[in-house]
């Protein structure tokens, strides 16, 4: 139970998306429905599928970043992986951290998840199935307007009686 009603309600930074399937993606936006008010508005955030980014993710291991860790301390290394799977939309995303202690041990932890991507046109008929009315989408946070070349595809949609 989400309480409300609310005025507002987002979903941000790829959260939506793993949503493992269409199914599941439209029982939540019917879930968040019912927990606004009349003309309650929802914000999705999430990545805005590339066909030439989604291409190159074949499982390549990509370093991220590094940094120093206090306590332990140790050296971190952030690496990831990703794969495409372009017939169920899914991209499977591996987080790998290696840890090198002063000693020189070595741990890695492997954090792994799926996210199931939604094109714009997509994402718009669910929010309608869900008893949604599209009311902006923008590409950034800058509210730049969405193209195809956008990072985000940010939908705002309102709550229809």
């Amino acid at each position: 139970k989400l309480g409300g009603p609310y005025a507002f309600a987002f979903t941000l930074m790829n959260t939506f998306l793993h949503l493992p399937d269409t199914r599941s993606q439209l029982r939540a936006l019917r879930h968040w429905r019912d927990a606004l008010m009349p003309g309650g508005l929802l914000l999705i955030d999430v990545f805005n599928p590339d066909v030439a980014l989604l291409a190159a993710m074949d499982g390549r291991l990509e370093w991220d970043r590094s940094w120093e860790q206090l306590d332990p301390p140790a050296r971190v290394m952030k690496f990831l992986t990703r794969v495409a799977d372009p017939a169920d939309q899914i991209v499977t995303v591996n987080h790998i951290y290696d840890e090198v202690a002063e000693d020189g041990a070595l741990r890695r932890t492997v954090a792994g998840f799926d996210l199931r991507y939604v094109w714009r046109f997509e994402a718009e008929l669910l929010l309608d199935k869900a008893g949604f009315a599209p009311e902006a989408i923008y590409g950034d946070w800058n509210g730049s307007a969405y193209s195809s070349d956008s990072e985000r595809l940010i939908l705002i949609a309102s709550k229809r009686e």
